[in-house]
């Protein structure tokens, strides 16, 4: 019998973490092509807006906004997001009731992702003075507004010239009766054009006689 190093469980579920990056996406709100939309958005630093967060909680936790009404312990919501897609090139992702197309990049080094201790976690993690280190990942999404648009508004992007008014072509009976004219190709269509905008009014095609397609 072979003898295997490791074992692995089919139905054992991974977990693996990656990094949104909505740095592209203007605020909630801001009207496309006005001065404020056309100015470079900041990218605000990781650390810093980490240790904006940070104050922020002391601040509650000292009471120094205290209010009447009483403070709920469970951390602000950040909004709802629903992803479509994750498995493709292209993933949509729909956040703050915004659109979003996100492509896949890699990032320079490695994001490492931290959560507060959990005395009560089944499985430990690596700890740090005050935080676990929850994983790690080098894969990113990076996101940019979307727009949605009908599928006829795409379609009628491409359209055909109207063969229908063209005068029909005179074969002077050097095709026999029974000659079917197969369709034009794109090479053809063009000339055909050409040949109308110059005022001549016949026209090439295609012509099967006895098996065989010939120039007309």
């Amino acid at each position: 019998e072979e003898e295997w190093e490791y074992e692995y469980d089919e139905n054992e579920a991974e977990d693996f973490y990656i990094t949104l990056d909505l740095s592209n996406i203007p605020p909630k709100g801001t009207v496309v092509g006005s001065v404020d939309s056309q100015l470079p958005v900041p990218r605000i630093s990781k650390t810093s807006s980490l240790q904006n967060r940070l104050r922020a909680f002391k601040r509650r936790d000292s009471g120094e906004n205290a209010t009447d009404s009483p403070i709920s312990s469970e951390p602000a919501s950040l909004g709802a997001m629903q992803i479509n897609g994750l498995h493709t090139s292209i993933p949509l992702i729909v956040y703050e009731d915004q659109l979003l197309s996100c492509k896949w990049t890699s990032t320079i080094g490695t994001d490492m992702y931290f959560v507060k201790p959990d005395p009560d976690l089944g499985q430990p993690l690596r700890k740090l003075h005050s935080a676990d280190l929850l994983g790690i990942s080098s894969t990113k999404l990076m996101a940019v507004e979307a727009r949605l648009r009908p599928r006829d508004e795409v379609v009628q992007q491409v359209t055909l010239p109207d063969m229908a008014t063209s005068n029909p072509l005179d074969t002077s009976g050097a095709v026999e009766a029974h000659t079917t004219r197969g369709p034009p190709t794109s090479f053809l269509q063009k000339l055909n054009e050409a040949k109308a905008k110059r005022g001549d009014k016949t026209r090439l095609a295609f012509a099967r006689s006895s098996g065989e397609a010939r120039l007309i």
